[in-house]
């Protein structure tokens, strides 16, 4: 019994230092991973499933983090087929990280 807590354990922890993520891993999404004030701020990451998104650039690990764990947790990612993107800019209206697609 000692052994599968340990092997379980020790599988939790080498998936998340997997990730590159140590063992902090984001359980939630954050909002302000989107937050910005100029469009140099904001950077393309892979999202959910392999979908685009965009965060600002001091976030951008976390949320990385965050995204390829959660997709692992998915019971069913569709296949990814998005536009191409046009430019990755910070929205002045709202301070937003948005993709502008072609």
């Amino acid at each position: 019994m000692r052994f599968l807590i340990l092997a379980v354990f020790l599988m939790t922890s080498f998936n998340a230092y997997a990730l590159g993520c140590g063992e902090d891993v984001p359980t939630m999404y954050n909002a302000d991973w989107k937050s910005c004030s100029d469009d140099s701020q904001c950077m393309l990451i892979k999202g959910a499933c392999g979908f685009n998104a965009t965060v600002n650039a001091v976030s951008a690990e976390e949320a990385s983090c965050y995204f390829e764990a959660s997709t692992k947790k998915q019971p069913y990612c569709p296949e990814v087929v998005e536009k191409p993107i046009g430019k990755v800019y910070c929205d002045a209206g709202t301070n937003t990280c948005l993709i502008e697609y072609q």
